[in-house]
């Protein structure tokens, strides 16, 4: 009788030669058992993603656990995040207009223009004073983290803290550029 896992058992034993196993026999019986209930095109599938990463015969959970994948992307189809909600394109066009602007100037001298940027993406409108107010606050807790990390104070994450505390300073560099009228 045909099992679903035929084709996958036949691609690795061409690739890998027989399990390793004290019982060749054995081994594939429990893997057929193991992989029931998959779907020949499932298992087909991720036999081609083993055979380009595996140096071996794949223990049966890597082959399931590759399988999950596979299942779980046919049901969570990949979605471009540039598509969606404050991520778009028109969305970071709308930002950077916004923020060429006299708030945006004062933002970029005092140092909170990264978070008036990414309230004008979320929002595409620039905030009220209540809301400025919360940016500043933002942005001097970003500030005092910041200068820890550089003093070497940021506890065992310090270094990566660090790196992506300067990824933020080289973004309000660019943005402070773009609010002075250099292409977005």
């Amino acid at each position: 009788m045909k099992s679903s896992s035929d084709g996958l058992i036949s691609r690795l034993t061409n690739v890998y030669g027989e399990p390793r196993s004290d019982d060749p026999v054995g081994y594939l019986r429990e893997l057929r058992a193991a992989l029931a209930g998959w779907d020949e095109h499932t298992l087909n599938t991720a036999a081609s993603r083993l055979i380009k990463v595996a140096k071996f015969w794949p223990r049966p959970a890597e082959i399931i656990e590759i399988a999950e994948q596979i299942a779980a992307e046919k049901v969570l189809p990949r979605q471009n995040p540039t598509e969606h909600g404050d991520f778009t394109t028109q969305a970071f066009v709308d930002a950077n207009r916004l923020i060429r602007s006299d708030l945006g100037k004062q933002a970029a001298k005092e140092g909170w223009v990264g978070q008036l940027h990414d309230f004008c993406r979320r929002t595409r409108a620039l905030p009220n004073e209540r809301q400025i107010r919360d940016l500043k606050h933002e942005a001097r807790l970003f500030d005092e983290a910041y200068t820890a990390c550089v003093e070497g104070r940021g506890g065992t994450l310090n270094d990566a803290l660090k790196r992506m505390g300067d990824s933020f300073i080289e973004k309000r560099a660019r943005l402070a550029q773009i609010v002075e009228g250099a292409a977005s």
